[in-house]
């Protein structure tokens, strides 16, 4: 009896160890974004401590949403860090909407509290202008301070879509 359960342990020891290594991710992968989905990648350079970055969405300027990415803790982004924000279709824009002329005012905020309530929030001098498709992946670099103002422009579009 002892003889099986030990078999039993060592066994199921052994599955759990195996499918442990199962699981891998590549750092360096380069990000997909879904079919109904543009991935805004945010690359931050700024001087200041970045807790937050919000934007609106506009097409033909009329402002058709607003979202924003901050770390769940309320804590500031780290430096040069990297912020993933998808725009799904349906869900953050209408389905029907043209996204050709899409168009972003961006912010950021230098403190955020566990209610959401920000000290300062700056905007962005220059909006960032995109000839969006659904399934796209679109780099956006944010650079800056707070003395001398932050700007934003686009570095790369990526249009390998799944």
């Amino acid at each position: 009896m002892k003889t099986k359960a030990l078999f039993a342990l060592i066994t199921s020891i052994l599955l759990i160890i195996s499918l442990a290594g199962c699981h891998t991710s590549n750092l360096n992968e380069e990000p997909i974004a879904a079919i109904d989905e543009v991935l805004l990648i945010f690359d931050l350079d700024t001087q200041d401590e970045i807790y937050q970055v919000s934007m609106d969405y506009f097409v033909d300027e009329k402002i058709v949403g607003d979202a924003g990415a901050r770390n769940a803790d309320c804590t500031p982004f780290a430096e040069n860090d990297r912020i993933y924000h998808p725009i799904k279709k349906g869900v953050d824009l209408n389905a029907d909407l043209d996204i050709s002329k899409l168009a972003l005012q961006l912010y950021v905020a230098d403190f955020i509290n566990d209610f959401g309530d920000h000290k300062s929030e700056y905007k962005i001098e220059n909006e960032i202008k995109l000839v969006a498709e659904y399934g796209n992946v679109y780099y956006i670099a944010i650079a800056g301070d707070k003395e001398n103002g932050y700007t934003a422009f686009l570095k790369t579009a990526d249009t390998k879509a799944n």
